[in-house]
């Protein structure tokens, strides 16, 4: 858990880089990161790839990425022109730390294709397992990322404050995880019998087994 907040604020920090140049890469996920091995894992030093589909900041374009990653404003608009903005990338990569850690996507397309308020109804109720053990902060960390609304999610600087928190929980020894009794009161989050299950057919990654 330690080797993957560490992780996690490499991958913010590069995000940050990104939004400083007023861009939006506009395909953040699990294929468009590449790591350089270390002899730790707390040394390794993930880079973000495949800029081709990137966007200036607050510029109309027309949306692009992968559908499996897009943030809900992005999918329900495509193939319209969008105000593009930061909050997109955190959303993607909200599913990519998601990813890390349980080694799935917490939801992909029904059967019969893509439908909004079938998406929306998931995402604004938050309708994703939340396994048990899960640290409770990673946890919101997940969840503030996923949010519905752009304003409501974290700017990378927050996000990055966050992951800190969690790196202090975790230094000290102070971690709380979610487990059975509180899976049953925690009512707003309606998990669902089972997750949909998602693997990148143009996998890049080179998983480092540091969840």
């Amino acid at each position: 858990y330690a080797d993957l907040l560490h992780f996690s604020e490499k991958l913010v920090r590069g995000l940050i880089e990104i939004h400083k140049k007023k861009l939006i890469h506009a395909d953040v996920k699990m294929a468009n990161i590449v790591v350089k091995k270390a002899s730790e894992p707390k040394h390794y030093d993930p880079k973000y790839i495949d800029f081709n589909l990137s966007v200036e900041s607050g510029t109309q374009a027309r949306t692009r990425g992968d559908p499996t990653y897009n943030a809900p404003e992005v999918l329900i608009r495509r193939p319209s022109i969008i105000t593009w903005s930061p909050a997109s990338d955190v959303y993607s990569l909200g599913l990519v730390l998601y990813y890390m850690y349980f080694k799935t996507l917490p939801f992909n397309m029904p059967p019969w294709g893509f439908d909004e308020k079938y998406f929306k109804t998931r995402v604004e109720k938050r309708q994703y397992m939340m396994y048990k053990g899960v640290p409770l902060t990673f946890m919101h960390i997940l969840q503030n990322c996923l949010q519905w609304e752009p304003s409501n999610r974290p700017t990378d600087e927050q996000l990055l404050e966050a992951l800190a928190q969690a790196v202090i929980e975790q230094k000290l020894n102070k971690v709380q995880k979610l487990d059975s009794s509180k899976l049953a009161t925690l009512d707003s989050y309606e998990l669902v019998a089972a997750p949909f299950i998602h693997v990148d057919p143009l996998i890049r990654w080179i998983w480092l087994g540091i969840a």
